[in-house]
């Protein structure tokens, strides 16, 4: 954290505060410690589970985004079918604005070389991320074909996710007790 002189998390969508490593530990075709230095996606997790539980799912009619990476585990090299993966900075709210937060919405895409950053208000963001793997150059206004792609393709992922709200998400989430004082310490309540 810091390469961006912030210390925390969730304020923006850089690398040091969303990228973070995907460990499995398993039976013994896992045991000879392989790394796989590929992206993933948190929507990935559900189906690799299920395939590694065998538990069939159909993930055409549960409209899955995820994929399954069971042939990443076993050392296949191909993409597992991943173009993008997509991060969305937490909401604002009075305490984060008080903490110099920019309003409105920041939301990114990135495939494996370059990621692309929208903000509703202030200027978007590109970087490759193999030629500058900390971030540091912004590419936008470069004339980089893949600029006009993946602002495009993350304009319409964005308006996707509005149309389609999650379901079922409780209005007044009960907390145990036990656990209210590690998440205001953690920031996530106050």
């Amino acid at each position: 954290l810091g390469n961006h002189d912030y210390w925390g998390h969730s304020k923006h969508l850089y690398g040091e505060q969303i990228r973070v490593p995907l460990i499995f530990y398993g039976s013994k075709e896992w045991q000879d410690g392989r790394v796989v230095d590929r992206m993933v996606r948190h929507v990935d997790l559900l189906p690799t589970v299920t395939e590694l539980l065998g538990v069939p799912i159909d993930s055409q009619s549960l409209e899955l985004e995820g994929v399954s990476l069971t042939g990443l585990l076993a050392g296949e090299k191909a993409n597992p079918g991943i173009d993008f993966a997509v991060a969305q900075r937490r909401q604002s709210d009075k305490k984060r604005w008080s903490e110099g937060w920019e309003s409105g919405l920041v939301v990114a895409a990135q495939n494996e070389r370059y990621k692309y950053i929208l903000k509703s208000h202030g200027d978007d963001e590109l970087y490759d991320l193999e030629a500058d793997p900390f971030e540091s150059v912004n590419l936008v206004g470069t004339g980089l074909e893949v600029e006009k792609k993946l602002a495009g393709w993350l304009t319409r992922k964005y308006e996707w996710m509005r149309a389609h709200p999650l379901v079922g998400t409780p209005e007044d989430p009960k907390i145990e007790a036990e656990f209210i004082d590690e998440l205001e310490a953690l920031g996530y309540l106050n």
